[in-house]
């Protein structure tokens, strides 16, 4: 919060948008947002100049009982202006998604299609405002009175090689309507902070995160890149916990992303993963890393009679049982080197080898 926080007070006359993602990591970004409303330092800043655009339904149904002008009132209203965006809500996400919250942020074209426009060799029509922009023009008059700034999260965020390149790290996605609405999501902003815990990171690129899950089921028909159209596989609905994540690619908003994680202490488990972790994204995306180190053992206790404090510490860094029970077994055991675990650096060496190889041929 404090980067948001300095980034309010340096630029005290530009109004700001919030997109905020759906996900538990950003609905704890709601509470922190109704502190910062609640500080009398930060109240006006925060009133007048900042608006928030949600998907996250759980996130708006806190600041709707916590972040009212009074809270003791059931009629009062949200200290600052927020928008819900319409489509169907996720039970399994608590997000609202679909084709009617995309269409929503998306700038709307002329009656030519987009498609039309590429096949035609002309695709400089000017575009339309989106749902969104008149939303925040009525409040703001003018464009150039704010700025879009898209806080997102992911499931996991993945390592893809690029030959001649430092590596970029993505967002995946998967379910109904989350890869596509993420896209838009970074689509519309002027900046991109995406926030993810540590171990949700991975050295491990798409596919292979995919093979170490054993996700088999495609949920897209691939497309030609420049159309970015999302169309999505029927089959992909009957076993969704099959599905493939899908990466969501943001290569042209490159210099618009800003990342941010934590650390760790040296005495924990994952220290060394996020030391390397950091200086691969430093060594990408250069100043446009935010992280600060974080000690696990202050919520779980280390002390000589703790005998299961690495048990208790995998499994809060790993909840998910697949990925930590193969990252013990392959730690352990004698196939890292032919199979590694998805935090390990040997993908990375992996994708060079892959890379030169290529080369060659």
């Amino acid at each position: 919060m404090s980067y948001l926080d300095n980034m309010l007070m340096n630029n005290s006359q530009k109004n700001y948008c919030f997109l905020i993602d759906s996900g538990t990591t950003l609905y704890h970004l709601f509470f922190e947002i109704c502190e910062r409303i609640r500080d009398p330092g930060f109240y006006e800043r925060w009133k007048n100049h900042v608006c928030i655009v949600t998907n996250n339904l759980p996130g708006i149904q806190f600041f709707m009982k916590n972040c009212k002008n009074n809270p003791s009132d059931e009629y009062s209203e949200i200290i600052i202006p927020c928008y819900l965006l319409p489509g169907k809500p996720l039970s399994v996400y608590g997000a609202v998604t679909g084709d009617e919250a995309c269409d929503w942020l998306e700038k709307k074209r002329p009656k030519d299609s987009l498609k039309d426009k590429i096949l035609k060799g002309n695709n400089n029509c000017e575009l339309e405002q989106s749902e969104l922009e008149k939303y925040l023009n009525d409040m703001w008059k003018d464009r150039k009175n704010y700025r879009i700034i898209s806080l997102m999260s992911a499931n996991y965020i993945v390592r893809e090689s690029r030959a001649g390149h430092t590596d970029s790290f993505y967002p995946v996605a998967r379910g109904e309507g989350h890869t596509k609405i993420k896209y838009r999501f970074s689509e519309v902003a002027d900046s991109i902070f995406i926030l993810s815990p540590l171990m949700k990171y991975s050295f491990a690129t798409v596919d292979e995160l995919n093979d170490e899950n054993d996700l088999k089921c495609a949920e897209f028909e691939p497309e030609p890149e420049p159309l970015k159209i999302f169309k999505r596989i029927d089959d992909a609905n009957i076993v969704p916990s099959k599905v493939k994540y899908t990466l969501v690619r943001i290569e042209k908003d490159y210099e618009k992303c800003t990342f941010f994680t934590m650390e760790r202490a040296p005495d924990n488990l994952f220290h060394m993963f996020g030391d390397v972790l950091t200086h691969k994204l430093k060594e990408s995306y250069n100043d446009r890393v935010v992280t600060t180190i974080c000690d696990v053992s202050k919520w779980i206790p280390k002390n000589c009679q703790n005998e299961n404090f690495y048990e208790l510490q995998l499994k809060a860094e790993i909840p998910h049982r697949v990925l930590r029970d193969k990252y013990k077994s392959k730690k352990i055991g004698t196939e890292k080197e032919k199979n590694p675990y998805i935090w390990d650096t040997s993908w990375i060496e992996l994708s060079k080898k892959n890379h030169h190889q290529f080369d060659e041929k």
